[in-house]
């Protein structure tokens, strides 16, 4: 089922969208920092739809990027089944 996938794909589909999501110029400059937690929906091929901010950051420039990030995401191991995830894009400044 879609729980076994969620369980085996989760990190590596984190990780893709860590990797993916640009950290925007202008939210570094202002010190912007914040966690956008985003829903979609990945079909039975691997690709990615119903991308939808769940909880925003605060700030719009860190949501779009996360959402852009995920539109970007190649496609992914297809499920057995649609698969619905929410998965947090944390925008933290190194110090």
């Amino acid at each position: 089922g879609s729980g076994t996938y969620t369980g085996m794909y989760f990190g590596y589909i984190n990780d893709l969208i860590s990797k993916t999501a640009v950290y925007p110029l202008q939210a570094r400059r202002m010190g912007w920092e914040g966690q956008v937690l985003l829903s979609f929906t990945i079909l039975q091929d691997g690709s990615v739809t119903d991308v939808v901010v769940v909880k925003s950051s605060g700030f719009k420039v860190l949501d779009d990027s996360a959402r852009a990030a995920v539109k970007k995401l190649p496609r992914l191991p297809p499920p057995p089944e649609t698969v619905k995830l929410s998965i947090p894009v944390t925008y933290r400044l190194q110090t």
